[in-house]
């Protein structure tokens, strides 16, 4: 019964990002990029801390667990994103109800 919850909550954050999606090539360091849909948005001007390590052209990049498995995203490495080459600073799994659904990786921008 838990791995079925644990699969349902796994597959409705995967929807959820889908929806809410935008297109991105993820390239983990030294392989070719393979397409993947990511929910992003830029650093907000409130987000004092994160402005301090990211600078304002930071993004915060959401990937559904499902999108990348095998593979986690790890530092360095990169993500095109609405024509923009993002390099991958710090990944932090995302968990609903102690269930690893997706990753949440901050990121410097850096124009191509």
């Amino acid at each position: 019964m838990a791995d079925r919850y644990a699969t349902s909550h796994a597959r409705h954050a995967a929807k959820v990002i889908n929806a809410l999606a935008t297109p991105a090539t993820y390239f983990k360091a030294g392989t070719v990029g393979r397409p993947v849909r990511v929910a992003s948005r830029l650093v907000n001007p409130t987000d004092v801390e994160i402005i301090n390590a990211y600078g304002l052209g930071g993004r915060i990049v959401t990937i559904a667990k499902s999108a990348i498995d095998p593979d986690a995203p790890a530092q360095f490495d990169r993500l095109e994103l609405l024509g923009e080459l993002y390099t991958i600073d710090f990944v932090t799994p995302v968990f609903r109800d102690d269930i690893h659904v997706s990753y949440k990786c901050y990121c410097m921008g850096q124009k191509q």
